[in-house]
């Protein structure tokens, strides 16, 4: 019981922090979506518990989820995304369960529960994309440069080809270290993380590969979560990406 109460101060400076920033919010859900914001911090941390066997290890990443700013921009965003981040967590603690059984039908099986809960119509956004007259305008522009060989332009410059590489410039943004730390929340002058957790994550990373397979779920997580998000023509991190916050801390 003793060692539960410890959780009580983390919570208690969430709360406080959240607390603050909605005073520069207007949304009607407002109390909602504290709910769900502040739940996910609680289901975290019970997740957490099922992993780690370090008290201090399962506090300290709840304490940084608590003053997350990606965590805490949350708030920005609508009743929606809140409520997915905690069904997102739900849905991980049989996921683990599916890992050690077979990684493979693990990764199908997040990738499927990412697009069901992707905050954005997936197939509006890859359609406003390819369709979308800059696209157009590209794509013309390019066969122009190569109008000697018809049949190269047209197999190198289309809007296929032009799309799959947008996103994987919009996928490699989600790991751009100016959005990550330096730009990209709610908070005055700070990023989705702080500068600080840089260190963390390089620890974190050779902590991860020091494990071997049963960690590399982690991995997994991130590389995934990126993915529904850079299908959009100008994909909003923070939200659509939403679910990196948790493998990232």
């Amino acid at each position: 019981m003793k060692k539960q109460i410890l959780i009580l101060p983390i919570l208690a400076v969430a709360i406080i922090m959240r607390l603050y920033f909605l005073t520069r919010i207007n949304e009607s859900a407002v109390s909602l979506i504290l709910l769900f914001n502040f739940s996910s911090i609680l289901i975290f941390w019970i997740f957490l518990q099922s992993i780690f066997n370090k008290r201090w290890q399962i506090l300290f990443m709840t304490l940084l989820l608590s003053l997350s700013p990606w965590h805490i921009s949350l708030l920005k965003t609508s009743l929606n995304i809140n409520l997915m981040t905690v069904i997102l967590l739900l849905c991980f603690f049989p996921l683990l369960k599916i890992y050690q059984k077979s990684r493979g039908l693990f990764t199908i099986i997040l990738l499927l529960i990412l697009i069901i809960l992707s905050p954005f119509n997936i197939l509006k956004a890859v359609n406003n994309t390819i369709y979308h007259t800059d696209m157009v305008f590209v794509v013309e522009e390019q066969r122009r440069e190569h109008v000697d060989d018809n049949l190269t332009s047209s197999f190198l410059h289309n809007k296929l080809t032009n799309y799959l590489y947008q996103i994987l410039v919009n996928y490699s943004q989600h790991f751009s270290l100016q959005i990550l730390f330096l730009e990209g929340s709610i908070m005055p002058e700070a990023g989705l993380m702080y500068l600080f957790e840089f260190l963390f994550l390089s620890v974190g990373l050779m902590y991860i590969i020091k494990k071997g397979k049963s960690l590399d779920w982690i991995i997994i997580w991130i590389l995934l979560s990126p993915l529904i998000s850079s299908l959009d023509k100008n994909p909003q991190i923070y939200t659509g990406a939403y679910s990196m916050v948790f493998p990232l801390l």
